[in-house]
């Protein structure tokens, strides 16, 4: 199965959570009838309770924690641009 940018596998009509790091690749799902496995080649990287539902979305909170932290690091080590403009430019662009 492939999982797009967001760091969920659909199975069986369901969203199950992913680490981050595992997005915009192909995962394997192993699905019995109580647990749904999600592999990267042969290391399992999500395991969820399977459920019968349409439409859920099962997270495990750790998932969601290490993306908030990698999100707060990488908004900490984005350059910030300023921009800095000149009264006379200010004003030349206002000119009617």
């Amino acid at each position: 199965m492939e999982v797009g940018k967001t760091p969920y596998a659909r199975f069986d009509l369901n969203d199950y959570s992913v680490p981050h790091d595992r997005v915009q690749r192909s995962l394997s799902v192993l699905a019995s009838p109580d647990v749904v496995r999600v592999l990267d080649g042969e290391d399992v990287v999500a395991s969820h309770p399977r459920s019968w539902d349409r439409a859920q979305q099962l997270e495990d909170p750790a998932h969601l924690q290490k993306l908030a932290e990698a999100n707060v690091a990488a908004v900490s080590t984005a350059p910030s641009t300023v921009f800095t403009i000149s009264r006379q430019t200010a004003a030349s662009c206002c000119r009617s």
